[in-house]
């Protein structure tokens, strides 16, 4: 299963969501509590807002097993957004801002949705300095100049 969890990467990072997804969905049914692939996994079928619910329930999973996790922390936080639940979100996701330019965008992103802009220009300016081709950055440029 290291393999197909492997390449489920490498297809994810390539923009092959369904590739990746179809991997992630093997690597879980051989081993239900693959941290990873779980994380991963809802991940991308919460970004995509393919099936947020099922995205949440397979992170609240992984998240049980490792409560510090960031990265699922993050996830999770993305859920919330995506749901409309901004408090909840800006909860999980200022567990994970400080260890990815994306995860201070998608904090960021809550900040605005609750008003606090100023807090999150500050977010996307560093994340531009980490990272400026990330695409989370123009959307949160462009979702913080809507709220002013």
């Amino acid at each position: 299963m290291a393999l197909a969890f492997a390449l489920a990467q490498v297809k994810e990072r390539k923009g092959q969501t369904a590739e990746a997804t179809a991997l992630y969905e093997k690597v879980i049914r051989t081993n239900p509590e693959h941290i990873p692939a779980l994380n991963n996994l809802s991940y991308l079928l919460i970004d995509s807002q393919k099936d947020v619910d099922r995205g949440i329930q397979l992170a609240q999973k992984a998240l049980e097993a490792d409560p510090d996790n960031p990265a699922i922390n993050d996830t999770i936080g993305w859920a919330y957004y995506h749901k409309g639940l901004y408090r909840n979100a800006a909860e999980y996701l200022q567990k994970a801002a400080t260890t990815s330019p994306r995860r201070k965008c998608h904090l960021a992103h809550a900040y605005i949705k609750l008003g606090e802009s100023t807090k999150a220009s500050q977010l996307l300016m560093a994340a531009m300095k980490e990272d400026p081709s990330l695409p989370e950055i123009q959307s949160g440029m462009l979702l913080l100049n809507k709220a002013r």
